[in-house]
């Protein structure tokens, strides 16, 4: 038996093949992160790849906010009341995250740009001190899903506020995972493994008829008690969200990059990843975030709300 290696989010994970087919593999960058794609098929890896990389483009056009074409930077840019049109890609990007901040009640928002950018997560770089209360004040003040105006019959979108910043990457990089699998499937390749910055989803089983099966092991600083678990995918899609993939220190605390809106702080909780499956990349990216920033108690009522999806909490501790 071939075993392949990945890292899904924060935590470790296996996916094993057939030894009698092995599969074609095309990788590269993007998004800040790595992407590999295995697939079976007669596709050659060149054709393959040029696919991938021109959705990826795509992607990047619109939720870049380092790329100041991009869309999202177009909108940050803009003033108030000023409307723009949605494009396609943003479209479900949008839709998904605003649901999710209502649905949170603002814990998951995707208008913290501002305290992203003031914790060093963000373009201007990372920090080594801790901002002070009244920077969190000053740059909450300019945070709020509700100032933002999107209406989505005519797929338009306006800030209420001028200096409000918007941050997809929550849910981007699982749309783009959705999106290279819809132009795999279009061009042929029905039996792939995506997998961008440990975001993954799979297509059909194998030409064995195995399914595609991802090993999750405990994240660093994961409870002892915790152990790894193996998820099996066909037609569906695997994200984690952690606390220590992103973070810096100031003193003997570390802080991570995954703020509660409601906060305008990291997290500060027991629970240090969660790993979500659902039959959208998209949906489970969203979800692990949001259930991380709730923490697992309202984090798993969250996610009864939505059919087909579960998840796993992993608690901190020795």
């Amino acid at each position: 038996m071939t075993r392949l290696w990945f890292i899904v989010g924060l935590c470790l994970a296996t996916v094993s093949c057939s030894r009698q087919e092995i599969p074609k593999v095309v990788q590269g960058n993007t998004m800040g992160t790595t992407y590999v794609v295995q697939y079976y098929g007669h596709k050659d890896e060149e054709d393959v790849e040029r696919q991938v990389v021109k959705v990826l483009a795509e992607i990047d056009r619109s939720f870049s906010n380092w790329n100041q074409r991009s869309w999202v930077s177009v909108l940050n840019n803009g003033s108030a009341r000023a409307e723009f049109s949605v494009p396609n890609d943003a479209f479900p990007v949008v839709s998904l995250s605003l649901e999710l901040a209502e649905r949170t009640g603002g814990r998951f928002d995707p208008t913290l740009s501002p305290l992203i950018d003031l914790w060093g997560f963000g373009p201007e770089g990372k920090r080594t001190t801790l901002p002070s209360r009244e920077e969190i004040e000053e740059a909450s003040r300019h945070c709020g899903w509700r100032k933002l105006l999107f209406d989505a019959e005519k797929r338009l979108m306006a800030k209420e506020v001028g200096e409000v910043q918007v941050n997809f990457s929550a849910t981007a990089k699982g749309y783009a995972v959705d999106r290279v699998a819809k132009g795999l499937d279009a061009m042929g390749v029905s039996s792939y493994l995506i997998n961008i910055g440990g975001e993954l989803r799979a297509g059909d089983v194998t030409p064995s008829g195995d399914r595609w099966r991802i090993g999750v092991a405990p994240p660093r600083g994961a409870s002892a008690l915790e152990k790894t678990e193996f998820v099996e995918l066909v037609r569906n899609a695997v994200a984690t969200s952690g606390t220590n993939y992103r973070k810096f220190s100031a003193g003997d605390t570390e802080y991570s990059h995954i703020i509660d809106g409601l906060a305008g702080r990291p997290v500060e909780h027991d629970w240090i990843a969660v790993t979500v499956t659902a039959d959208s990349c998209m949906l489970a990216d969203g979800l692990a975030t949001a259930c991380l920033i709730l923490g697992k108690e309202e984090g798993e009522k969250l996610v009864a709300e939505y059919s087909g999806v579960k998840a796993r909490f992993f608690r901190a501790g020795p």
